[in-house]
């Protein structure tokens, strides 16, 4: 589970398994408490033909603790003006990376799998 109980560390891990911007993971974390579901689409950023990702909520907040973590970051996430921002700079100070770190996290993994990234 995450050893951190930050609701920033559930949209960074939405991000990192699914190497995507930060605003999209923020996104999916919100429409993943909405709908319910494990999957969700949200609009991709910088793109102008308002193409969707597919975003598949990380098998650790998919039971017990993990709903209830998801749970937990909705709710502050909700509560915040600009949540995107509030991410980026936890990330930077917990961490001491920026989150398109994690985006290039996620490529690299896939390249050396031998998977064309999308």
């Amino acid at each position: 589970m995450l050893s951190s109980r930050s609701p920033y560390d559930v949209v960074l891990l939405v991000q990192l398994r699914n190497g995507s911007r930060v605003g999209e993971a923020v996104e999916a974390t919100v429409r993943f408490c909405e709908a319910g579901q494990d999957q969700v689409l949200v609009r991709v950023e910088k793109h102008r033909d308002g193409d969707q990702r597919l975003m598949v909520l990380p098998e650790e907040l998919r039971s017990g603790e993990g709903r209830q973590l998801l749970s937990e970051a909705c709710a502050a996430l909700s509560a915040l003006r600009n949540p995107k921002a509030a991410v980026k700079v936890y990330c930077r100070r917990a961490y001491g990376f920026n989150t398109h770190g994690l985006r290039y996290a996620f490529v690299s993994y896939l390249l050396k799998k031998g998977v064309s990234p999308p």
